[in-house]
């Protein structure tokens, strides 16, 4: 998951392209397209939030068994769920 982390950080905080994040990251093109696909799809927003583990990342980004809308609402809930102030 250090990969996707690294991933948007360079396309967000720099806007790198495609080209230069695969090359920084040593993976390929389609590796970047695919871990910007899924995070764009999934909600997550740079920086990913301090609780978000690594394995609760990999879970949002790679539990392509869940239907879209499910999976939405989770995102959705989790996310609302880290900026209550109780």
């Amino acid at each position: 998951m250090e990969k996707i982390r690294e991933v948007r950080r360079l396309r967000c905080d720099r806007s790198g392209s495609v080209h230069e994040i695969a090359e920084a990251c040593n993976v390929s093109t389609f590796t970047v397209h695919k871990y910007l696909y899924r995070s764009e799809a999934a909600g997550p927003v740079w920086p990913v939030p301090e609780p978000l583990s690594d394995v609760e990342l990999e879970r949002l980004l790679f539990l392509h068994i869940l239907a879209k809308g499910v999976l939405a609402r989770t995102v959705n809930y989790f996310f609302r769920s880290l900026s209550r102030t109780d």
